[in-house]
């Protein structure tokens, strides 16, 4: 494995964590749902450790299709069409933004558990829906953090707001 490898899920990958189709082990899972296709392998390892051996389920998992690190074979996350963004004066909030700072709350508070509610996080292609689903990763964070912690996660909201 080479720790500066970057994996992402491949589509196959993706369904696993959405629908459990293909009835991954827990701890091979566990790997599955923190791959996103933005730390390297060696963070992973690093993140997992109490996991056992990072690099073998990695393999694994590319082995199985259901990551990969060549760009060609992977599902890369929802990219917005400009035609299709939401015009500036529907919000304050910038999408891309917006949705960056939910998905890091939701990873750093609740890891691989968090992986159905970041994978929803990835699907949403509207604003408003980004929106709708703030209440319910506030509510996911204070549950597995505390108070003080969906309170900061609240107060940071407004780094995803639209620079003027």
């Amino acid at each position: 494995m080479e720790p500066d490898r970057v994996y992402r899920k491949t589509e196959k990958g993706s369904d696993e964590v959405r629908n459990r189709t293909h009835r991954v082990a827990p701890r091979l899972r566990q790997v599955l749902i923190m791959v996103n296709g933005e730390k390297t392998a060696g963070e992973l390892e690093r993140e997992l450790a109490t996991l056992g051996d990072i690099a073998g389920f990695l393999e694994q998992l590319e082995e199985k299709g259901f990551i990969a690190h060549d760009m060609q074979d992977v599902l890369i996350a929802p990219h917005i069409d400009p035609a299709t963004e939401p015009p500036a004066s529907d919000t304050d909030y910038d999408f891309d933004r917006l949705r960056g700072y939910l998905a890091r709350g939701v990873l750093d508070a609740l890891g691989p558990f968090g992986g159905d509610l970041l994978e929803q996080i990835g699907r949403v292609r509207a604003l408003d829906d980004l929106k709708a689903l703030i209440p319910e990763c506030v509510r996911a964070i204070e549950n597995s953090g505390g108070a003080r912690r969906s309170e900061a996660f609240v107060e940071g909201l407004s780094a995803a707001r639209r620079r003027g």
